[in-house]
């Protein structure tokens, strides 16, 4: 399965072992992990995407609800109308997802709900036409440009300006783009009926190909993703405060964090 050494630690795999199937069902890790080690032997494109964004799903929702944990317990803060809770909804979850692969707590807003049909096919149509490796490289290239700032920018846009001027225009990095609005519209497009099920299908026909990209651009991600859950607490509670004062809290209710921060940062 080429996963990394992570999954083969005694510790991790211990873990796993040790949990019971009741205990497991209450832990959206295992759904994660599951779900993605049994995407290794699909050999139909959309069999493997609906297992990997089953793991994609559970892996996003886990980190929001962890980070909510965090707020509750920590910090005493309850939430409710004027708490907006960070789990709960797709939105809510990939955007938190999105400002911790960053390390970002500013970073706007990814609007997963702009569910059009000519984004969905033009992001596919430039991204289907790259091989495993362009897409892998693009991948890498991509993650480290958000990570390092805009060293990596003009080197991007050069190479594929098509892709960033589509994410340009949906106000989200590039990797953004690639790893959660586009698999996300499939989603919308293949999970939720609102295309056939594809029993037959033409082998280079576009879903096919928007399928197979997708599916390369998820299991890079969660190979090397899904371990660090059993570390939750490198988040960081104040990074998580700081992104949920940016992306979700109301004005009353920022206000209460910010307090919180500051109060937190005098002990």
């Amino acid at each position: 399965m080429h996963l990394p050494e992570a999954w083969k630690t005694k510790e991790f795999v211990k873990y796993l072992l040790n949990h019971t199937k009741s205990g497991a069902e209450q832990d959206r890790r295992f759904s994660a992990i599951e779900a993605f080690l049994a995407s290794c032997s699909r050999n139909h494109e959309l069999d493997r995407f609906t297992n990997l964004w089953t793991s994609m799903n559970a892996y996003y929702s886990y980190i929001a609800e962890c980070c909510q944990h965090y707020i509750e317990e920590f910090y005493d803060i309850t939430p409710e109308e004027e708490f907006p809770a960070m789990a709960g909804t797709d939105t809510y979850c990939i955007n938190n997802l999105a400002k911790i692969i960053s390390h970002n707590s500013a970073l706007g807003n990814c609007h997963t709900q702009k569910e059009e049909v000519q984004t969905f096919r033009m992001i596919g149509d430039e991204l289907s036409v790259l091989t495993d490796g362009e897409v892998t490289e693009l991948y890498q290239q991509a993650l480290q440009e958000i990570r390092n700032g805009s060293s990596g920018r003009n080197r991007l846009k050069a190479k594929y300006p098509s892709l960033q001027k589509l994410a340009s225009n949906q106000g989200i990095d590039l990797f953004y783009l690639i790893l959660l609005k586009f698999p996300y519209l499939c989603r919308c497009a293949f999970i939720h009926g609102k295309k056939p099920v594809l029993l037959t299908v033409f082998k280079d026909e576009y879903e096919i190909r928007y399928l197979h990209t997708v599916n390369t651009i998820l299991t890079i991600f969660l190979r090397s993703s899904l371990t660090e859950t059993f570390h939750p607490e490198s988040y960081g509670i104040d990074f998580i405060l700081h992104a949920y004062i940016s992306s979700m809290a109301n004005r009353s209710s920022r206000q209460a964090i910010t307090q919180i921060l500051e109060n937190h940062q005098q002990l």
